[in-house]
């Protein structure tokens, strides 16, 4: 489930990041297959939230991912719609590449306890 966002309609905290592009929220796991004597199992697990977005590096002062401890982002949908985390952290920061338009980017990668959208 991939949702193209501009560089404005992401917010850390409650402060808008105008350096991040391409949100990509990924896949969630509800259940584990468990092996048992005669048949297979299903084991519901506790709901995390994982999802990347696209870090333009800037020419100045970055921002300082892996202080986000316990977090709020907050991404807006091309179509207006809002969809929050909360209990964010920074999991990883990736290597950094060249987008091919003049521009250094690095994919971070997040996680997060819930979202705006849990049915839970």
């Amino acid at each position: 489930m991939q949702q193209l966002v501009s560089r404005h309609d992401i917010a850390i905290n409650g402060e808008q990041i105008t350096d991040l592009k391409n949100f990509k929220r990924l896949k969630r796991t509800h259940r584990k297959i468990v092996e048992m004597m005669n048949k297979t199992g299903f084991v519901k697990l506790r709901l995390r939230h994982a999802f990347s977005v696209d870090y333009v590096i800037p020419a100045g002062a970055r921002y300082d991912f892996g202080s986000i401890e316990n977090g709020t982002i907050l991404v807006m949908g091309d179509d207006g719609t809002p969809l929050e985390f909360f209990g964010v952290v920074c999991v990883e920061e990736g290597d950094q590449d060249s987008d091919g338009e003049k521009e250094i980017v690095s994919t971070i990668l997040f996680g997060a306890e819930r979202a705006s959208d849990d049915k839970e």
